[in-house]
């Protein structure tokens, strides 16, 4: 890889690039012909010195590289893990919820912090039976690396509005079904802490249809910040 061994490029492939943002100067090259982006991409890896890049491969025969490390088109960005991780060292929430575990990234990350903390449970759920089994096993693997991670998880199928522990968390990580996640916000309870995925326009028109509030404005009208950063975030302390 040339300057620094350190950078891998992931490689996926998309129908759609449309809601990829551009490139701070390097407006001109973020979007690359398909017989040239892999010398250009590790070129741009190595100048940004940064670990992982994810690129996109549309049918249109285009790559667009992104910043933030992406396992896939649905999974949460490898640094929202690094970020959730870091608040739950910071807070030391007795209790933390997550709604919406996928493959089980974020939901290895807030173990790992509960576990560091040495003291506190994560629970996690999903509507999708698939996903809770993918994120109970990449659990009991990641255990033989850093020992007793499952004794401080629990990983249930269901949706979150269901699940007592979403009303008593001290610390929420929201990122279920769009169409959840606004009734899970009004569920927690007053002195929450809710990060909030997902909370851009694009991620509004990829996630729902037009009737469903936008999860932007939802975190803003509970005096919560927004960032907008890849797919967006936000966090809160509910009322």
């Amino acid at each position: 890889m040339g300057r620094n061994a350190n950078v891998r490029l992931i490689v996926a492939f998309d129908s759609d690039t449309s809601l990829l943002e551009d490139l701070p100067d390097w407006k001109d090259r973020a979007i690359l012909p398909m017989w040239n982006f892999w010398t250009a991409s590790k070129q741009f890896a190595e100048d940004r010195s940064q670990g992982e890049f994810y690129i996109r491969m549309s049918h249109t025969g285009t790559a667009v590289l992104k910043r933030w490390c992406e396992f896939d088109a649905a999974a949460s960005e490898g640094e929202m893990g690094d970020l959730l991780y870091g608040l739950v060292r910071m807070l030391k929430p007795v209790l933390v919820f997550e709604s919406g575990c996928y493959l089980g990234h974020a939901t290895r990350c807030l173990a790992q912090a509960v576990k560091h903390n040495v003291y506190g449970r994560v629970v996690s759920c999903d509507v999708d039976s698939d996903k809770v089994r993918k994120t109970q096993e990449a659990l009991r693997d990641h255990a033989n690396v850093d020992r007793d991670l499952s004794a401080v998880v629990e990983v249930r199928e269901g949706r979150a509005i269901a699940q007592p522990e979403l009303k008593e968390a001290d610390f929420v990580f929201c990122d279920s079904r769009y169409d959840d996640r606004a009734e899970e916000i009004h569920a927690v309870k007053s002195g929450c802490i809710v990060v909030v995925h997902d909370t851009t326009e694009e991620s509004w028109r990829q996630y729902t249809s037009a009737t469903m509030p936008k999860l932007g404005p939802l975190v803003q009208s509970f005096g919560g910040l927004l960032f907008e950063v890849s797919r967006g975030f936000g966090i809160l302390i509910k009322p």
